[in-house]
């Protein structure tokens, strides 16, 4: 008997080891997060309208990410992203946004794979100016790469450079701003090799900086200084950048106190305050450097999450003075980073990530003491009384968005508790202290309900439509009933109006915005024809026939038609320049009809090419060319497995050839519950790439919306389903987390430029 093991995924890591901020796509207004998730890149943008993070590509790198940086080269307008991973590699990496994928710029391997304490890759600092990136083990190695480019203006790595220190622990590395001076990096560690010799005490820390010599193109020691024990981060200090003349150097973050420290300059030092009351040590975790208009100032944070504001005031490249002051207090944080935009996201240690806007930078508020290198000298801090604040709420940030994570899961059981879901829910028990959470964690996508209204019957179909062509928002809302039709006007309110051109007294089949500015409505006696004039055209058909199915885009129009003596036919309109919709052709079924299909017009056609007729009693679908010289004649006919109940032709994103190159698809839904999807020839029609997938026991309706700037197919069954392409090449289909709706249909208001309007029961959402 043999044993096999299957692996499965179910949700991506939660928890970030590290993330940076960057101009990836190499304009100076976009400025994105890159964050490592286990093995996971993702990048997210800030929406400045919305105030979210929004994702824009998620990549596994099928190994454990230790370390990210971020650096530009000379001359270059785009950000180039460093990865060290447990595979001993280094990997330097573009975004391409046009195929919204990573590119690999070039590998150098340095060692083998696996992470050891002299495995290279757990530190990784870049120099400012993006000459050269140094990557440290946790003992003994450091390695330096010159970053440059080659003849064909290709970004190349050098071969390592060797900055090794036997019996050497590094606690943190940075690169040091020296402008366009060799480059200079600074190490915080401690020879324990010496400890012999020490009579038992306990090793002393150095600060060291290490300078590559790009003339002589090897590493030496430049500078060193005993620090205090208890060190545990560096953080930039800006240096010279054309007319900004700032100090250069680091930040020394320690138990109680903060230093600067730079070669032939003296050490500025202050205290860490404490909460008021509080006599406890405290230590700084993380903390991030941001300029601003020929400034800059430091965020550090400390293990209880209160955030201080630390500026350097400076006479040039002449350091005075180090002062800190009290900012706000957040959850504890693994990593900061700070747009240009005025967003601040923290890497939260535990729990959600969490995503805030600046709404002050803390200069006005007055309330909470600010702390000065001037009062205290090195060697006399404990002859000074201690530094202290007090504690208050949000007040120079605000929480916009979060991130979520069950970092770190507790304990877990699966259990269906829900009566209205289908499949077993997750329920877990994760975070820490004040920041445990019990979750409910499900399967599908979030949505937002803005709007519930219950209506005074239950309706048959909803419609959202413009009322000219070019209109960038919805004129109406129009919701069919048994025996009427109810037209309602967005604007600051949602109202019903009469003077809209529909006929009130009819059940309405389908809705359309046709030409540059006209309305259809089709209902079971006729096509009523609404111009911008005013005028209405109505279109009844042969005597002893009516109206059952009608499918539309802007210029087409066709219509399935019944008698009593069950003779099915079809009609196919189209609209003509002068903006008349006239009849075309006519054609007999062989069998009644379940769904028409017509797609969007692709971009410099004159009409879309094909319709495609669902047929539940011999279950086929037979598709008909509407080409000018064919017009209704049969292509081909497929048999599906059970009665198709809608269908929908649709262009979908595809981004792994071209940037928004689009691709046509026949979405089919049937009785069964059975959804199928398949490439169609753009020429010929032909079906190709059949997928299916059982959404719920029931009949399935298609609709198109748009959701993150792209075309995407909702199904509703027994639940209501997306489709979509996600990452511009994995077409995926997953549930959303809303209760489910009959009939559905895209909107867009000024407010809310991607939402959706649905049905449920006598309730619209």
């Amino acid at each position: 008997m043999s044993l096999d093991l299957y692996s499965l995924t179910l949700s991506k890591p939660g928890s970030v080891v590290r993330s940076i901020t960057g101009q990836f796509t190499g304009r100076n207004s976009t400025q994105d997060l890159l964050i490592a998730r286990g093995s996971y890149l993702q990048l997210l943008r800030p929406d400045k309208i919305t105030r979210r993070l929004v994702p824009l590509l998620s990549y596994n790198v099928f190994g454990i990410i230790r370390s990210l940086a971020v650096f530009r080269i000379a001359g270059s307008s785009q950000d180039h992203i460093i990865v060290t991973s447990d595979s001993g590699r280094i990997v330097i990496l573009d975004y391409d946004e046009s195929a919204n994928k990573f590119v690999q710029l070039h590998m150098e391997t340095f060692g083998k794979a696996g992470i050891t304490r002299t495995s290279p890759g757990q530190y990784l600092a870049v120099d400012p100016k993006g000459r050269a990136a140094m990557i440290a083990s946790v003992e003994k190695n450091k390695l330096v790469y010159v970053l440059n480019r080659d003849a064909a203006a290709n970004v190349t790595i050098s071969s390592p450079l060797e900055a090794n220190t036997s019996r050497t622990l590094v606690y943190d590395v940075v690169g040091v701003d020296m402008g366009y001076e060799n480059p200079v990096f600074a190490a915080l560690e401690v020879d324990y090799g010496s400890i012999e010799n020490q009579n038992g005490d306990i090793p002393k820390k150095k600060l060291t900086f290490y300078e590559l010599d790009l003339g002589l193109n090897h590493v030496v020691r430049r500078w060193s200084e005993h620090v205090d024990r208890h060190a545990s981060l560096l953080l930039q200090v800006p240096g010279a950048d054309g007319d900004n003349l700032a100090p250069s150097g680091v930040l020394v973050a320690t138990k109680n106190y903060i230093s600067y420290y730079n070669m032939n300059q003296p050490e500025l030092r202050v205290p860490i305050p404490k909460r008021e009351g509080s006599n406890q040590d405290t230590t700084i975790v993380a903390g991030v450097m941001h300029k601003i208009k020929g400034a800059f100032f430091f965020l550090v944070q400390n293990e209880l999450g209160d955030i201080f504001k630390i500026t350097l005031t400076h006479d040039k490249q002449e350091p005075i003075e180090l002062k800190i002051k009290y900012f706000d207090t957040i959850p504890r944080a693994v990593s900061f980073n700070i747009f240009k935009s005025g967003f601040l996201f923290a890497a939260c240690e535990f729990g959600n990530h969490q995503f805030y806007q600046f709404i002050k930078l803390g200069d006005d508020d007055d309330g909470q003491p600010e702390y000065s290198s001037s009062y205290y000298v090195k060697g006399d801090m404990d002859q000074y009384e201690p530094a202290y604040f007090t504690l208050h709420e949000l007040d120079n940030l605000m929480l916009v968005d979060e991130l979520s994570s069950l970092s770190p899961l507790l304990t877990s059981q699966v259990a269906n508790l829900d009566p209205t879901k289908e499949t077993p829910q997750i329920y877990a028990v994760s975070g820490q202290s004040s920041r445990s959470t019990f979750r409910s964690i499900h399967y599908g996508l979030a949505v937002n309900e803005i709007v519930s209204a219950e209506l005074p019957a239950v309706p048959l179909a909803v419609w959202t439509t413009k009322v000219k062509e070019d209109d960038e928002f919805d004129k109406y809302i129009v919701l069919s009933f048994s025996n009427e039709t109810l037209v309602m006007s967005i604007g600051e309110s949602i109202e019903e109006i009469t003077d809209s051109g529909f006929q009130s007294s009819v059940s309405t089949i389908a809705v359309q915005q046709l030409g540059r500015d006209s309305l259809l409505q089709i209902h079971r006696g006729g096509l009523r024809h609404i111009l911008s004039s005013g005028t209405v055209n109505e279109w009844e058909p042969p005597e002893g026939k009516y109206i059952t199915h009608a499918s539309t885009n802007n210029y087409q129009v066709i219509i399935a038609l019944t008698s009593s003596e069950a003779n099915y036919s079809m009609i196919y309109f189209e609209l003509d320049e002068e903006g008349q919709l006239n009849e075309y052709s006519e054609q007999e079924l062989p069998s009644r009809p379940a769904s028409l299909c017509i797609g969007d017009v692709p971009a410099g056609r004159l009409r879309s090419p094909f319709l495609v007729v669902g047929s539940d009693e011999d279950q086929t679908v037979r598709m008909y060319s509407l080409e000018l010289e064919r017009v209704l004649e049969g292509l081909f006919t497929r048999s599906l497995s059970a009665p198709p109940s809608d269908m929908r032709i649709l262009y979908l994103t595809d981004n792994s050839f071209d940037k928004d190159s689009k691709t046509l698809f026949l979405h089919i839904g049937m009785n069964n519950g059975v959804y199928m999807k398949a490439k169609m020839d753009s020429v010929t029609g032909e079906l190709s790439q059949i997928r299916t997938r059982f959404l719920g026991p029931g009949p399935i309706k298609l609709f198109p919306i748009v959701a993150q700037n792209q075309s995407c197919i909702m199904a509703l069954c027994t639940s209501t389903w997306l489709g979509f392409v996600q990452q511009g090449t994995e077409f995926t289909m997953a549930p959303l987390e809303y209760s489910r709706l009959s009939y559905a249909a895209g909107f867009a208001s000024e407010e809310y430029t991607e939402g959706i309007v649905g049905i449920q029961d006598n309730n619209i959402k």
